[in-house]
C-alpha cells in the first residue's frame, strides 16, 4: 500500500471507530495505521483504548508491545518500561519483549543491564551455529562487560 491508500484506510478506520467506539479490534487496527503513518501519539490513545476495551490473548500481546515500543519511540522512556514489564510479566515465554526490553534499558542508560538481557536472550533463542558455539563465553561475559583481566 502507497502512503494515499494507508491514509484512506486510515479514515475509513477513523470513521468505523467513530461508528463503533467499542470495538476493540478496529480500535487496535486504528492504533496500527496511526503507528505505521507516524502517528505515534495518536496511536498510544488507541493502543490504551484497545487494551482497556479488552483484547485476544494474542491480540494483547502484540499490542503490548506496539504500546511499549511506541512509548519508546516518542520518548516516554518510563512508560514504556512499564509496559513491557507488564508484558514480560502476563506473556513471559514471549522473548520480542525481552529485546524491545534491552532498547529500553538502553534509552534509560542502564547500558549494562541492557546488553547483558540482549546477550542472554540471544543466547536462549538462536539457532546459529557459530553464537551457540561460543554461547558459555558470551553468557560468562554478558554481565561483566566492564571487568578486564
Amino acid at each position: 500500500m502507497n502512503g494515499n491508500e494507508e491514509e484512506l484506510k486510515r479514515e475509513k478506520l477513523l470513521q468505523q471507530v467513530k461508528d463503533d467506539p467499542l470495538h476493540s479490534t478496529l480500535v487496535l487496527e486504528c492504533a496500527y495505521i496511526h503507528d505505521r503513518l507516524g502517528y505515534e501519539k495518536d496511536a498510544v490513545n488507541f493502543y490504551e483504548r484497545a487494551i482497556k476495551l479488552g483484547l485476544t490473548q494474542e491480540q494483547e500481546i502484540k499490542a503490548f508491545l506496539c504500546l511499549g515500543s511506541t512509548y519508546r519511540a516518542i520518548g516516554e522512556y518510563i512508560k514504556a518500561k512499564e509496559i513491557i514489564e507488564l508484558g514480560m510479566i502476563k506473556y513471559p515465554e514471549h522473548q520480542e519483549y525481552k529485546v524491545f526490553y534491552s532498547l529500553i534499558l538502553y534509552n534509560l542508560q542502564d547500558y549494562q543491564s541492557a546488553m547483558e538481557l540482549l546477550i542472554k536472550s540471544l543466547c536462549e533463542t538462536t539457532k546459529d551455529e557459530g553464537i551457540l558455539h561460543y554461547k558459555r563465553a558470551l553468557l560468562f561475559y554478558s554481565d561483566k562487560l566492564n571487568q578486564t583481566w
